[in-house]
């Protein structure tokens, strides 16, 4: 069978071209805020700097459908497909679709280890519904509300560029996996990013954090985003510096809130909490299907160590 294309009952399934755009970005942005350009789908599939694939489903011109993924490897040296942007028309809902949208992306790159997502209570049913995930657990959104002043530990901040150098990766908590984030990755996740800007604290000791601000279309509240970190997280004073620093370098670009996620009762979750932030009553699940039976052993949650910028978006 076509990798590429299959045709059912007039559905059409391909796998996206830049000459799909228009019509992805006719069936993703009245769904989802904010409004994301014809830019940021070129950069998110055709620019990645990690293999990426989407299927689309068209029904005549119009496309009904989407299964985005990308395909990342892990600290432990297996290979993950990060499932997203999972979306299938309402009329077109409970015919099967999906399913087929889903299984081509997944059998597109043939030598995965596994699969992941991060979805919402809907994305959730449907990959374990239609494809055998499973959901170890939820990843927490924690948020701090309060106004204070936070030291800066003598760190600075700047926005991230084409120039900007990230350090190499201290690694996960012993027992646990993380996706890698080699330089080249975080300049095209985070300096050619079409809809955020986002910036830079770098410490003195050398740790750093990738953080941007967000407004809530909703609410008009400005959220300040710890985005990524990259410090020991066994050493509990460097990490509640790197994250008090950032906190502080958020407020002063004028964040009303400031959110990290952090996987339940994890060093980051402990350190955390432990300068104020609580649970908002957000989260994402994370949803997993292990295809090596070797990593069987990650279907514990607790085995993960997850950012907020691991959601490709």
């Amino acid at each position: 069978m076509n990798k590429l294309k299959m045709t059912v009952n007039d559905i059409r399934i391909k796998k996206a071209d830049e000459g799909d755009i228009p019509g992805i970005m006719s069936l993703i942005n009245p769904r989802w805020a904010p409004y994301k350009p014809e830019g940021y789908f070129y950069w998110i599939l055709f620019g990645s700097a990690v293999p990426a694939v989407a299927m689309c489903a068209y029904h005549g011109k119009d496309i009904i459908g989407m299964f985005m993924l990308h395909k990342r490897t892990l600290s432990n040296g297996a290979s993950c497909g990060i499932a997203s942007h999972l979306v299938i028309d309402d009329k077109w809902r409970g015919k099967g679709y999906f399913s087929m949208l889903g299984h081509k992306a997944s059998e597109y790159f043939g030598d995965m280890d596994m699969l992941c997502s991060m979805p919402n209570v809907p994305g959730k049913a449907a990959l374990e519904r239609n494809f055998g995930y499973k959901t170890p657990g939820r990843i927490s959104t924690l948020v701090l509300k309060t106004a204070g002043e936070f030291d800066l530990y003598g760190s600075e901040c700047e926005p991230v560029s084409n120039n900007t150098i990230f350090g190499k990766s201290a690694g996960s908590e012993k027992g646990t996996v993380m996706f890698e984030h080699g330089h080249e990755y975080r300049l095209w996740r985070y300096a050619m990013h079409e809809l955020y800007d986002f910036s830079i604290v770098n410490a003195a000791s050398g740790e750093y954090a990738v953080i941007k601000l967000f407004i809530d279309p909703a609410s008009g509240i400005k959220y300040g985003d710890i985005a990524d970190l990259e410090c020991p997280l066994e050493d509990e004073e460097r990490l509640e510096r790197l994250i008090a620093a950032a906190c502080g370098h958020l407020r002063d670009k004028g964040a009303d809130n400031i959110t990290v996620w952090a996987s339940p009762g994890g060093q980051l979750d402990i350190v955390a909490r432990k300068l104020g932030f609580t649970d908002d009553g957000q989260s994402h699940f994370f949803c997993l299907k292990i295809l090596n039976s070797r990593y069987k052993g990650l279907y514990d949650i607790g085995r993960w160590h997850l950012v907020q910028s691991d959601v490709i978006r």
